[in-house]
């Protein structure tokens, strides 16, 4: 069981912190300063195993590339120890996606598949990030669906990862289904 929690920041002071339960009792507070964000929110989380996490979520503030925008990013954490560093994710080279909506990982290559929302420009991009993933290494978007709303994913009964994007009209779009960090069309499990 882990336990998290921002302490907001102004101009880049946040602090995120975080307590676990190894089954012995909850630990001590565990802090990490954030460095240039004020906030990191909205956090997902997908277990690598019982003490290696992954988390997404949304990190506010910040100068790169506007101070006090919005931005997803993704950060490692092992537990009892700091937050790694926090990576902001991208739709290309210089252009910054907005909110973690969903995380997954593959259990057979070990990526991590995250779904984010660009509330800006009404698309949902997907990102496959290998294990190899180094921290600080941005990675790019590895499709973007246009006129959508929201995106989970989706495991059916026999292991295969679905998409399920939510149209821009408030319907649903017909799922997508991933395969070895490819992106094509299927039907919903």
């Amino acid at each position: 069981r882990v336990v998290w929690w921002t302490v907001v920041g102004f101009g880049g002071t946040g602090t995120w912190v975080y307590t676990y339960n190894d089954g012995s009792g909850w630990t001590a507070p565990i802090s990490t300063d954030i460095g240039e964000y004020d906030d990191f929110s909205y956090v997902y989380v997908a277990f690598v195993d019982s003490t290696h996490l992954l988390l997404g979520g949304e990190v506010v503030g910040g100068t790169d590339p506007d101070p006090g925008d919005f931005h997803a990013a993704i950060a490692r954490l092992t537990l009892g120890q700091p937050l790694g560093p926090l990576t902001v994710l991208r739709a290309d080279a210089t252009e910054a996606l907005e909110g973690v909506e969903d995380v997954w990982l593959e259990p057979s290559t070990q990526t991590f598949h995250v779904v984010v929302h660009d509330y800006q420009a009404d698309r949902v991009a997907w990102l496959a990030i290998p294990a190899t993933w180094t921290d600080g290494v941005e990675p790019l978007a590895d499709g973007i669906f246009v006129d959508a709303f929201r995106a989970r994913f989706v495991e059916s009964a026999a292991g295969a990862l679905h998409l399920v994007v939510g149209a821009e009209d408030g319907e649903t779009s017909p799922a997508i289904r991933i395969f070895d960090s490819t992106v094509n069309a299927a039907e919903a499990p």
